[in-house]
């Protein structure tokens, strides 16, 4: 399987390493409050997913209702105002915890790796300060490499929970992820070092264990669509989802994903 490569502009998370918020002059944050803005977000988010039918569209109202009862609509515009990148999310309560949920973000085409993520999720952790929630959470699916890396290791969240089939419907297992926003990046900060054990391709959704550590390695370029894999690719993300799921049953928890090599990237995890 050293051959495999799989691209596509659905990869929208950039591969951050600084833990600082970008400061490029030719990008602005922007808090949506308008018909006109949701209107704006609302075709971008079709546009960057290349949703077609009304079932994925965002509703305007529904925005306007989330924007005036404590969530977000925030956005990243260019020196040219076209709004390029958009996130959006709502107060969340679960067990006594008030937290913010960040349902989507997305960024236009040929804006990736320009800090725009990372723009957009502190744009959020203000909106959530400011109305007394000091955890973000949010959903991604966990064989995206890349989104990985970001969530966990750029961003410091942490993946506590592995919920299988979480929309419903076949290949949409995701990660819950929890972000400290009093202490952002404090949970990676913290973690141990530890060299990555010699990986590869053969390896790829097997589980590695370490005393408290375990390591999942997987393709680390993957970002099509889960229903365009190709069979082989398929067993290997079926492979992967076990894996996970045995881990997260033992109490274990991720904290980080990395480049191993050209193909390959890794998640570590620990016992909770």
């Amino acid at each position: 399987m050293t051959d495999i490569r799989y691209v596509s502009m659905s990869d929208f998370q950039e591969e951050l390493s600084v833990s600082t918020v970008p400061t490029a002059t030719d990008l602005v944050t922007v808090r949506l409050s308008s018909r006109d803005e949701f209107d704006e977000a609302t075709d971008l988010y079709r546009r960057v997913f290349g949703y077609q039918g009304e079932e994925f569209a965002i509703n305007p109202m529904l925005m306007g209702g989330i924007v005036a009862n404590g969530g977000s609509a925030v956005g990243v515009r260019d020196s040219a105002g076209t709004l390029v990148g958009f996130a959006y999310g709502f107060p969340g309560h679960t067990n006594g915890q008030l937290y913010h949920y960040s349902q989507a973000a997305v960024i236009e085409h040929g804006h990736q790796g320009k800090g725009i993520g990372r723009l957009l999720k502190f744009a959020q952790r203000d909106v959530a300060l400011e109305n007394g929630m000091l955890e973000m959470r949010w959903a991604y699916d966990p064989f995206y490499a890349r989104n990985g890396h970001f969530n966990l290791d750029s961003l410091g969240a942490v993946g506590w929970k592995f919920l299988p089939n979480y929309y419903g419907t076949p290949g949409s297992d995701r990660i819950i992820v929890r972000w400290d926003l009093e202490h952002p990046g404090a949970a990676h900060d913290a973690l141990p070092a530890r060299p990555t054990p010699a990986i590869g391709s053969a390896d790829w959704g097997g589980i590695i264990r370490d005393g408290q550590t375990a390591w999942v390695p997987l393709p680390g370029n993957v970002t099509v669509d889960v229903k365009k894999y190709p069979e082989e690719l398929q067993a290997v993300r079926a492979s992967f989802m076990r894996s996970f799921g045995t881990l997260f049953g033992d109490g274990y928890q991720l904290r980080s994903c990395v480049r191993v090599d050209g193909e390959t990237s890794a998640y570590r995890l620990e016992l909770s």
